[in-house]
């Protein structure tokens, strides 16, 4: 929960933003992410110094020499995040702009901190001394407070992308995310990869997860638990791979493991390399059926080719959660059909929860639970109709009382008595030889039946009397009304 006085200076920071100029919230969320990565360099080489000053070996800062800051030579030190953010706002505008931006793309390609390559393209773009100094005192002040409150306040950072049409793709409600963990339950040990991670909320909610899991069953982490496990990440937006690198750094971990890159080219060479794949495919636009080419089934249909690259990335028993948009559960769209039957025939299709539309957009969409196999196992398909996620469904989101979400954990935990269900409850299975019959739709408005209620109606002689009785009220009135005239 983020702190309010820390809620506060976030907004009035971001006001700051819009009040300059700077009012997309890719644009915002960007500066304040690069900012916190020229201090996040700072805690990391002050870290590096000290060990080799323990170990005896030979380490230069990197803030060690001088840089040409295009009027001349200055001292590296000035680019540290604790001595600029003493100066007065006019002067650290000058030093963050023209010196410790081009710095950290300087050092970006030839640095051994991996994230320091997603700085390459970084620019200030914040115009005004009292904007700057305003963003720099607010990230002092949350960083400050330990790791929970940054990840808090960097999430709820996070959750004003939803703020435009350009933006709300790239952020999943964190309820949905933690829905979706709560049905796979990732593990430590498991290799977990999100192809479109986006911010990075499934890879940071499920590394949170996993260390959880483990303070419950040991006790305590041990040093190198979190080694144990891999959280990898992939996407085509540069600015997009920060947010989550930071995210992911925001929740303790200190290397993510994140490449700019569109996971349906040929550049993507995994292959049965996974144990879980979690993803949300609605913010991807497709690039081209070409795209497609090494993935066993081309189709021109992005969330079709997404669901084919999650089978071809997962190892044997690995398992996937996954948002669709609903046209692919039931569109014909240049072979979608063929890779739902892919999910029902060549591998276990355990559900499709369908969402409540949220945000701006409203695109319909459902989660789509499946294991691979390679082999079938799908003897039945269990359907859930989401009508609540715990948040009012316009573009405020405020929290409300009517919550299908551990409804939905809890049926999905308990198959057998799934079963038995009618079909004009929230939820029930399907056969799949049924499936197989309508062409491997996975809607489940092709499935449901609604309960027709049966209202007591008057005879129809009683209604013929009435109706006889007014119309002689309204002669009788009619018949006054010309006596008067």
């Amino acid at each position: 929960m983020v702190d309010p006085g820390i809620k506060d200076k976030i907004d009035s920071m971001r006001e700051a933003f819009r009040t300059e100029g700077l009012s997309d919230p890719l644009d915002v969320i960007d500066q304040v992410t690069c900012l916190m990565f020229v201090r996040e360099l700072e805690s990391i080489d002050d870290a590096c110094v000290r060990d080799a000053a323990e170990s005896g070996a030979r380490y230069r800062s990197v803030f060690d020499g001088r840089f040409d800051m295009g009027g001349g030579q200055v001292d590296r030190s000035n680019f540290r995040w604790s001595r600029f953010r003493l100066y007065d706002p006019l002067r650290m505008l000058i030093v963050v702009g023209k010196g410790v931006f081009p710095f950290m793309r300087a050092m970006g390609p030839d640095s051994d901190i991996g994230w320091m390559g997603l700085l390459d393209d970084a620019a200030l773009k914040i115009r005004t001394p009292e904007a700057l100094a305003q963003a720099v005192e607010a990230i002092e002040e949350v960083c400050e407070k330990g790791n929970d409150a940054r990840a808090d306040a960097y999430d709820y950072l996070l959750s004003k992308l939803p703020g435009s049409h350009q933006t709300e793709y790239f952020y999943t409600p964190r309820h949905i995310v933690g829905m979706m963990l709560d049905l796979v339950h990732p593990r430590a040990g498991d290799s977990v990869c999100d192809p479109c991670c986006g911010t990075s909320g499934f890879l940071a909610a499920a590394h949170d997860r996993i260390i959880r899991d483990i303070e419950c069953d040991k006790g305590k982490i041990g040093p190198d638990a979190t080694d144990e496990w891999t959280l990898t990440g992939y996407d085509s937006n540069k600015k997009v791979i920060r947010m989550g690198a930071m995210n992911m750094i925001s929740h303790g971990i200190e290397e993510p493991r994140l490449r700019c890159l569109d996971s349906l080219s040929d550049q993507n060479g995994d292959s049965e390399k996974y144990d879980l794949v979690l993803a949300d495919t609605l913010h991807l636009a497709a690039s081209g059926p070409e795209d497609a080419s090494r993935t066993p089934r081309k189709t021109g249909d992005t969330a079709a080719m997404f669901v084919t690259l999650f089978i071809r990335m997962l190892r044997a028993g690995g398992r996937c959660a996954c948002i669709v948009p609903d046209s692919f559960l039931h569109a014909d769209y240049r072979g979608n059909s063929s890779v739902r039957q892919a999910l029902v025939e060549d591998n276990r299709l355990e559900g499709v929860i369908t969402l409540p539309q949220r945000g701006a957009l409203h695109i319909p969409a459902s989660v789509l639970v499946f294991t691979k196999t390679g082999e079938g196992g799908t003897d039945a398909v269990w359907f859930y109709e989401m009508v609540a996620d715990g948040f009012t469904l316009d573009l405020r989101r405020k929290p409300t009382a009517e919550n299908d979400i551990p409804d939905v954990v809890t049926r999905f935990r308990n198959p057998e008595e799934e079963s038995g269900r009618d079909r004009t409850e929230k939820s029930f299975m399907v056969p799949k030889e049924e499936i197989a019959k309508k062409g491997y739709d996975l809607s489940m408005f092709k499935y449901k039946r609604v309960a027709r209620k049966v209202s007591a109606c008057r005879p129809s002689a009683e209604i013929a009397d009435e109706m006889v009785e007014l119309g002689k009220k309204l002669c009788d009135e009619l018949q006054r009304l010309r006596d008067m005239l």
